[in-house]
């Protein structure tokens, strides 16, 4: 293998696909990456055997080849060398030289033969058409809500469901949840539920952020795939039941007030100062045309802030983790929120005031 190829396009490739590789593996050909020279391309690719990425670059290729090179070292040599061309050649079986001028690097390499062979999937079969930047907007508003459970396994990823012609994202750890809907362009699938792990969407999510254009998604009995330009990404899925989250989603709420999105985010912050770390509780109680924020901690001392805001309701307290509520009003970007709920131990039900997407349950502690 002989290759000559620009400094940043290998390293954009390299930072695409080394992210899932783990710093410590049992198996020491799962922490090389794959290089494999095709026509005039550099094919690079990484797995962890839940998660597998693919993506090339142009290359000039004067030998064909295939090797796998330390992900780590092989990332941090090619980060230093400067801007330009570099060569890239197999000495013998098991090193490689890298070149950059007067700069020269030899790294012992691991022979292809044991790397796990990249899945096969059916392109045009079972897909759906996104929008990146939608996508991406729709992982955001639901990831925080995965359980890090490790024994509620179905709820250590985001449910992606497939309903007519919209996608909905759900994600839980049962004290919270997060929902969004969205439209998709084209749909050579059926409805479908599945469960993606956490690492995964959250690698989607990474690999989404300089994308502009559709995405594919193709949806398998056991894996999903996006093809996000020249990036592959196959992720198994988790094999379970995914619950029932309709029924948590209240139908009808008796009551509602609205907020400066900003002021209730500032304020439940600083309140939460003085929260106790076993409840990490604050209370938010209600009367006409005020919200009061506060705390009573015996060990720490007492806080109360309170905001104005549009509310007729009766006079009500609702206690509720403090971090689940940052969360949420972090991932909101509009100015004014509505908060709706019906009794103090009810969940308490969060979206954007113009919207009714995304939607945020808050289940409330007693105090």
């Amino acid at each position: 293998m002989k290759f000559k190829c620009l400094q940043k396009d290998i390293l954009k490739s390299i930072q695409c696909v080394q992210y899932i590789i783990e710093n410590k593996n049992t198996l020491p050909i799962l922490s090389n990456i794959l290089l494999e020279t095709q026509k005039n391309e550099i094919l690079l690719t990484s797995t962890d055997l839940e998660i597998g990425i693919k993506t090339f670059f142009t290359a000039k290729i004067e030998t064909k080849g295939i090797i796998t090179v330390p992900a780590k070292k092989f990332s941090e040599i090619i980060n230093e060398l400067p801007d330009g061309e570099i060569e890239i050649e197999l000495i013998g079986e098991n090193l490689i030289n890298i070149k950059s001028g007067s700069i020269s690097f030899n790294i012992n390499t691991i022979s292809s033969d044991d790397f796990p062979k990249f899945p096969f999937y059916k392109e045009n079969e079972n897909y759906f058409l996104i929008p990146a930047k939608i996508l991406k907007n729709m992982i955001t508003n639901t990831i925080f809500s995965v359980s890090h459970d490790e024994t509620r396994y179905v709820l250590n990823g985001i449910l992606i469901e497939k309903e007519k012609n919209e996608i909905n994202l759900v994600a839980t750890d049962s004290h919270r949840l997060a929902f969004i809907k969205e439209k998709i362009l084209e749909a050579k699938v059926k409805d479908f539920k599945v469960i993606i792990p956490y690492k995964s969407i959250k690698e989607v999510g990474r690999l989404l952020m300089e994308a502009d254009k559709d995405i594919k998604v193709i949806v398998e009995e056991k894996q999903i795939i996006f093809l996000i330009g020249n990036i592959i990404l196959i992720s198994r899925l988790i094999d379970g039941q995914f619950p029932d989250y309709k029924k948590v989603i209240p139908v009808k709420t008796d009551h509602t007030f609205l907020v400066d999105r900003d002021k209730i985010l500032q304020a439940t912050k600083r309140i939460s100062i003085l929260t106790s770390s076993k409840t990490m509780a604050v209370v938010y109680k209600l009367t006409k045309g005020t919200l009061n924020i506060n705390i009573k901690n015996p060990e720490e001392g007492e806080a109360q802030e309170i905001l104005n805001i549009d509310y007729n309701g009766p006079d009500i307290e609702f206690g509720y983790n403090f971090r689940y509520l940052l969360d949420i009003y972090k991932n909101i970007d509009e100015k004014e929120i509505m908060f709706e709920f019906t009794k103090p131990f009810h969940p308490g039900l969060i979206r954007p005031k113009s919207e009714k997407n995304p939607i945020y349950i808050v289940m409330p502690i007693r105090i």
